[in-house]
């Protein structure tokens, strides 16, 4: 799964073997939230996208990666 920003010619891509890792999702915020998401999740952007996969198992554990940075893990 990948995300792409074409404005900013960047993205961000997650690749894993489907049966070792299944779950996976890309939250997107809503129109409806767009001062919320302006104010408070990003740097004065309209919209807000989140990819979720890998070594955290549940929603409420998070982990913050800098561009180009990699994290390894196995199950």
């Amino acid at each position: 799964m990948a995300i792409y920003k074409p404005k900013y010619r960047s993205g961000l891509a997650h690749y894993a073997d489907p049966n070792t890792l299944p779950g996976k999702k890309i939250w997107i915020w809503g129109n409806k939230w767009n001062q919320l998401v302006h104010d408070t999740l990003t740097e004065n952007f309209d919209s807000y996208l989140e990819m979720q996969a890998g070594e955290l198992e549940t929603q409420a554990g998070f982990t913050f990666l800098q561009p180009g940075q990699t994290t390894p893990f196995s199950i």
